[in-house]
């Protein structure tokens, strides 16, 4: 069950960069769907987080990426590309140091916990 939802202007990554945040199970949608059909797809597969990218042309017209569907057993633990896992806690605390250094603002990002 979803418990709670913070929102950011922020991401957890980006290409190229060393202190990215890499969650496994990551899939893309169409920026004309909604927030709450997003929320409800992240949710049935207890997703970590959710970002919203703007549009930016033609060729890269933005759009919702559920980050985090593969899960330990853990409520709040998820699975990194590397095989590590990483908490709830610490996806929060880059979303918010990221978002205090306005790194990636004019991204939103949804951050769950279950």
């Amino acid at each position: 069950m979803l418990n709670n939802i913070r929102h950011y202007n922020t991401d957890i990554e980006n290409w190229g960069e060393d202190d990215n945040i890499h969650l496994k199970g990551v899939k893309r949608f169409p920026n004309t769907m909604g927030l709450d059909e997003i929320i409800a797809i992240a949710a049935k597969h207890r997703a970590a987080i959710i970002i919203k990218t703007t549009r930016q042309s033609v060729k890269k017209p933005g759009g919702w990426y559920i980050k985090g569907m593969t899960q330990t057993t853990n409520a709040n633990v998820w699975v990194q590309t590397n095989g590590t896992s990483i908490t709830y806690d610490e996806i929060k605390n880059v979303c918010e140091k990221n978002e205090a250094n306005h790194k990636w603002s004019c991204r939103d990002c949804y951050l769950l916990k279950y």
